[in-house]
């Protein structure tokens, strides 16, 4: 019985290898960014940066993705986003900006930049300057858009 049992052990485990290999799961890209609330619970409104009791959500009901492109040699993909931060201090909402960012990725590295404001040239900014609310919004834009 033992005998048996060892035997069809083994069988199982190479028929679970064979299919393992033969059709392995698929695997969903990680997401740029991970919301950590909305706006009153609203999920048209991620919050991409707070400080005190000031908030800025994005607002995805006015986000448009203007244009995509992905460079076939390199495998690069370049995004660009128009769309509305709504800033809210203390639940009321104080100010609406309106901005243009790009997000170039899927090469070595991934590169967040915003339009300057000649409309005419970029500006790399970074989750470290006092660009990250762009920054934090132009990833959950590339999340939302389905940007890899």
């Amino acid at each position: 019985m033992i005998k048996l049992f060892k035997k069809f052990a083994a069988a199982f485990a190479l028929a679970a290898l064979f299919i393992g290999c033969a059709a392995p799961l698929p695997q969903t890209e990680a997401a740029f960014f991970t919301v950590e609330s909305y706006w009153n619970g609203d999920t048209n409104y991620p919050l991409a940066f707070s400080q005190g009791t000031t908030n800025r959500y994005v607002d995805l009901t006015s986000a448009k993705l203007e244009e995509k492109t992905t460079d076939e040699t390199t495998g690069v993909t370049t995004a660009v986003f128009t769309y509305k931060v709504v800033m809210v201090n203390n639940n009321a909402v104080t100010a609406t900006y309106d901005y243009k960012t790009m997000i170039k990725t899927g090469g070595e590295e991934t590169i967040v930049a915003a339009q300057r404001a000649d409309h005419t040239s970029w500006s790399q900014i970074t989750s470290s300057s006092f660009n990250q609310p762009q920054y934090n919004a132009t990833l959950i834009l590339a999340d939302h858009f389905g940007i890899q």
